[in-house]
């Protein structure tokens, strides 16, 4: 008898057709454990395969027949679990309907738990001493790992007196690095930035000083420096060494999956010379760039924000060449960026004119409607 995992390679596969046995392929056969799952075999000893065991690949056989019980009890598990049809009733809308009602109450359940949550963190707050000591340390464990615990916590920053709001900022100086780059911390950061004076929250800045380039690839310290951004002086020496920092290596953070969400927001909200230094990085290689979905993206802001000098400077480069401008309307990404050039008044006939005789063709892919579809209405299309 052969052995737990050993290969007979010349076994012939069968399956069950009807009364009769079907030879399938002479493929090799992977011998399965006897307490795990037996083959069926006929009266010729050919291994006889159901259906759903039946496969033409041996790498595919190999795979499958590692874990064919968990399969099966996988399978068994899912339909048990679906509810019993009721007579002169539809099975699936009874379901739906009851998964909507338990979603609801439980979304009711947990609204009414993160306002008591809430009221009790603002009454410590507000009776200070002691109190306030144990409300700020508990909030300051519990928004890393808890979501309804990081929604209070942002409620109470809304809530809150000043004093009281401010005295539990202070209670995350220290360890504002770690609650940003948590899933449900990093919106309580956000939420201080949004609601707390520069004075009272510049802590923040600080203590991401240093590991920025880290914070901008992650995907929830980006949106912490999107919101510092936003809601912050440029002009301050923080925030400045802060914005340098993350201009480091303008040109991998631009591609960066996460990372160019903060460069988009730097040209939207940034000083001129951050976004002259930008535009400057995309042009170098702007025919990659144009053809990459996250440099897309903020070559897309750059044509909406950057000055004219800089703008000129990213079309020329793409209207040098009428070729170049085809290949880009029918690219994934590249579509975006020629949908940002027919935007721009100045250089908007330019492009049509080059992309005339191509509007029929651009029409009939995915990406070249996108493209075009500010420049070519829907009736238009219907009519080309």
């Amino acid at each position: 008898m052969q052995m737990c995992g050993e290969v007979s390679w010349s076994q012939p596969l069968s399956m069950h057709t009807g009364d009769c046995m079907t030879n399938v392929a002479c493929v090799p056969v992977m011998m399965m454990c006897p307490q795990m799952h037996q083959f069926p075999v006929a009266s010729s000893g050919e291994v006889a395969f159901s259906p759903p065991f039946l496969y033409t690949s041996y790498s595919r056989l190999k795979r499958r027949s590692r874990k064919p019980v968990a399969w099966e009890s996988k399978r068994r598990r899912t339909w048990e679990c679906l509810p019993e049809k009721a007579e002169g009733t539809s099975m699936q809308s009874s379901s739906l309907g009851e998964v909507e009602e338990q979603t609801a109450t439980m979304d009711e359940e947990n609204e009414a738990h993160i306002k008591n949550l809430a009221d009790s963190m603002l009454s410590l707050l507000v009776a200070g001493g002691d109190a306030l000591a144990t409300g700020v340390a508990s909030a300051c464990e519990l928004v890393i790992t808890d979501k309804c615990s990081s929604k209070a916590v942002q409620q109470v920053f809304d809530r809150a007196p000043v004093t009281e709001k401010t005295a539990l900022a202070l209670g995350f100086c220290g360890r504002i690095r770690e609650v940003a780059l948590s899933q449900h911390g990093n919106h309580v950061v956000q939420k201080m930035i949004q609601v707390m004076p520069s004075s009272s929250a510049c802590f923040i800045v600080e203590e991401l000083r240093g590991s920025v380039g880290e914070v901008a690839k992650n995907r929830y310290g980006c949106r912490v420096l999107c919101r510092l951004v936003e809601h912050r002086s440029l002009n301050s020496p923080a925030m400045l060494g802060l914005v340098e920092e993350s201009l480091v290596d303008v040109h991998d953070m631009c591609r960066h999956t996460f990372g160019n969400y903060v460069m988009s927001h730097l040209l939207e909200f940034g000083l001129p010379v951050h976004k002259e230094r930008i535009a400057v990085s995309l042009c170098e290689d702007m025919c990659s760039n144009a053809r990459n979905r996250n440099s897309g993206r903020v070559i897309e802001k750059a044509l909406m924000y950057c000055s004219s000098k800089d703008r000129n400077s990213i079309v020329e480069l793409h209207l040098h060449n009428a070729s170049n401008l085809f290949e880009l309307a029918e690219h994934a990404a590249g579509c975006f960026v020629v949908k940002g050039l027919l935007e721009l008044p100045e250089h908007s006939q330019k492009v049509k004119q080059l992309l005339g005789p191509h509007v029929p063709y651009l029409l009939t892919r995915k990406y070249g409607r996108k493209a075009l579809a500010g420049w070519v209405s829907p009736s238009d299309q219907c009519i080309l």
